[in-house]
């Protein structure tokens, strides 16, 4: 498993990529695009409670299309290079978190922001989400 140390690191970085992108979304994101992220969201709450490696697979498609929808390739290759190591913090805060919070509102408070063509307010939504997880795991 990995160290809480190594899930908090990952948090940090995620957070900083995932911020930005956000607000780039929010400003050049297209109707299909967002039909997308409907779907991708929609998905994710159904498996709320699956397999683990499941709902996690399920959480990054949702935010990998975030990041797509910013229009920045460099930004989208930064965060294809950082999915296994994302992937795997993931997996072991769910697997051993067991006071992990519902993020399902953080989710659709940041597709609202995008809905809307709002960067600053997708850019919060976004901190907010990631800002829970990351005290969590500071206090601990």
């Amino acid at each position: 498993m990995l160290r809480r140390a190594r899930i908090l690191e990952v948090y940090e970085v995620r957070r900083g990529l995932e911020v930005e992108a956000a607000r780039l979304a929010a400003s050049r994101s297209d109707p299909a695009g967002l039909r997308e992220l409907d779907e991708l969201l929609a998905h994710r709450q159904e498996l709320v409670g699956a397999a683990t490696e499941t709902f996690v697979d399920a959480d990054l498609k949702f935010h990998r299309e975030v990041i797509a929808l910013a229009g920045n390739t460099l930004l989208t290759e930064l965060y294809d290079q950082f999915h296994e190591p994302l992937r795997g913090a993931l997996i072991a805060l769910v697997d051993c978190e067991p006071d992990l919070p519902d993020t399902s509102g953080d989710h659709a408070a940041l597709l609202a922001a995008l809905h809307a063509a709002d960067p600053d307010r997708a850019a919060q939504a976004t901190a907010d989400h990631f800002n829970i997880v990351i005290d969590m795991l500071r206090k601990k």
